[in-house]
């Protein structure tokens, strides 16, 4: 069951990303508190919305689910306002070897999660992660 979470869960360390470079690093020094603080405020009220339609329906799953769809508004609505400043293209140009090495990681992982014991498998995949991440920068 963790495992499943996990990976529903595991894009939100992409848009949690983002949205700490669009919003902390970028909005917040030029003083565009408005934007910032609306973008989080929609995340949280996305967030509180969908928790209660999901989690009666899903458990926990509907919890996980919810977080991710709320960081993706948050990380939407802070691109749509700089977005005439930053192209999408601009952005993300170089992140293709990081998501193909991410793949490759997933792919080795889930293929050999029989031979991993469960203790082992956060060290190996990140132990191989990290060799995958090297390797592309």
């Amino acid at each position: 069951m963790v495992g499943y979470i996990m990976l529903i869960e595991a894009p939100v360390i992409i848009f949690i990303s983002w949205s700490s470079v669009l919003g902390t690093m970028y909005l917040l020094p030029l003083n565009r508190m408005k934007v910032y603080t609306l973008s989080v405020g929609m995340g949280a009220i996305v967030s509180i919305v969908l928790n209660f339609v999901l989690i009666p329906a899903l458990g926990v799953y509907g919890a996980t689910i919810s977080t991710v769809i709320a960081e993706i508004t948050v990380v939407a609505y802070q691109y749509w306002e700089i977005r005439k400043e930053f192209p999408l293209f601009t952005l993300t140009s170089g992140i293709w070897k990081y998501f193909l090495s991410g793949l490759i990681m997933f792919i080795v992982v889930f293929l050999d999660e029989s031979n991993i014991q469960d203790d082992d498998l956060a060290a190996y995949a990140t132990d191989f992660g990290w060799g995958l991440h090297l390797c592309g920068t």
